[in-house]
């Protein structure tokens, strides 16, 4: 399928809570995908908690996309390949590993 669809922009404080909720029960549902140079990586709820659609879990939701998108950025600004993870230092946010390990990165994905 392909296509087009206008969403309005959620309007007043309400509205942004409720897109909020939204996305932190989307990533519940492990539904939710970051697609980049050639390849998908999908976004995990940070905080786990099943049924917490508080404010604090939604931000930690909401910082944890901002997190893979801006990796998935400055990956692509750097000019790093898909396998960049896979052979050599990994930087991927989510990882568990120590920062920029050597080796490959199934952690974080």
């Amino acid at each position: 399928p392909s296509g087009e669809m206008c969403v309005p922009l959620p309007v007043g404080d309400s509205a942004c809570a409720e897109s909020l909720r939204d996305l932190k029960r989307t990533l519940e549902g492990g539904c939710l995908f970051v697609i980049g140079r050639g390849r998908c990586s999908g976004v995990r709820d940070p905080a786990k908690v099943p049924g917490d659609v508080s404010d604090k879990a939604c931000e930690l939701v909401f910082d944890e996309l901002v997190q893979i998108i801006g990796f998935e950025m400055q990956a692509q600004a750097m000019g790093l390949k898909t396998d960049a993870t896979a052979s050599g230092a990994c930087w991927h946010p989510s990882c568990v590993k120590p920062a920029r390990h050597d080796g490959p990165c199934v952690d974080g994905f």
